[in-house]
C-alpha cells in the first residue's frame, strides 16, 4: 500500500485517471464493435429469409425506391 501512495504522490492522480479512462473507452469500443457485428449478421440472416416482394416492400418503406418503382417490381413478380 505504501508503494501505491508514493506513486500517486509522485506522479499525481492525472496519469492514473487517464489510464483508467483509456481502458474504459477501449472496453466500450470492443463491446460496441461486437454488438455491431452481431447486428450485421442478424440483418443478413433476415434478408436471406425474405421473398423478393418483401424485400421490395422494405425498400419502399425505407424510401429507397419510389412508388412507381415498387409497383413495377410488384407487377414483374406477379407475372
Amino acid at each position: 500500500m505504501n508503494s501505491v501512495n508514493s506513486m500517486i504522490g509522485y506522479y499525481g492522480f492525472f496519469p492514473m485517471f487517464m489510464m483508467m479512462l483509456f481502458w474504459i473507452l477501449l472496453t466500450i469500443g470492443i463491446v460496441l464493435l461486437v454488438k455491431w457485428f452481431i447486428d450485421q449478421n442478424k440483418d443478413q440472416n433476415e434478408a436471406k429469409n425474405m421473398t423478393a416482394l418483401e424485400a421490395a416492400q422494405l425498400r419502399y418503406a425505407r424510401g429507397e425506391i419510389s412508388r412507381e418503382e415498387f409497383e413495377e417490381i410488384k407487377n414483374n413478380l406477379e407475372e
